[in-house]
C-alpha cells in the first residue's frame, strides 16, 4: 500500500472525525494535548482493488491511543464498534467492509499507548 493525500483521504478522514465527534470519549480524546489522554491517526494508506464486477480501494488506518489502561480499553471498544458499523458518508464510493486487523498495547514511562490498525474497502459508485 502506498500513502496518498487525495480527496479520496480526505472525505474519509473527515467521515471519520464526525463519528468520533459524536462519541464525547472519542472527542475528548481527538481533542487531548501532547501531554494527555489522545487518539492519532497516524496513517492511511490504499490501493487500488477490483474484481470482475466492482472496483473499489483497500484502505489501511492507523490509530493510536494514548492513555491510563481504563480509557485505552472504552475507547478502543467504542473506536471498534463505532467504525465497524458506520456508514461513512463519501461522495462516490461507499465502505462495504471494515474490520480491526492489528491491534497492540505498548508500554514505557508516559504511560500506555494502543495501536490499532483498520482495514476498509471501498466501492466506486
Amino acid at each position: 500500500m502506498r500513502a496518498l493525500a487525495s480527496d479520496a483521504h480526505s472525505e474519509m478522514l473527515r467521515a471519520i472525525r464526525g463519528l468520533c465527534d459524536g462519541d464525547p470519549l472519542l472527542r475528548r480524546l481527538i481533542a487531548a494535548g501532547p501531554d494527555g489522554d489522545a487518539l492519532v491517526i497516524e496513517g492511511l494508506a490504499s490501493e487500488a482493488w477490483r474484481s470482475v464486477t466492482f472496483e473499489g480501494h483497500r484502505h489501511r488506518l492507523e490509530l493510536a491511543l494514548r492513555g491510563d489502561p481504563a480509557t485505552l480499553g472504552r475507547a478502543h471498544d467504542r473506536l471498534v464498534a463505532t467504525l465497524g458499523e458506520a456508514d461513512l458518508p463519501l461522495r462516490g464510493r461507499c465502505v462495504i467492509d471494515t474490520s480491526l486487523a492489528d491491534a497492540r498495547t505498548e508500554s514505557d514511562a508516559a504511560g500506555e499507548r494502543r495501536r490499532l490498525v483498520f482495514e476498509l474497502l471501498t466501492l466506486e459508485d
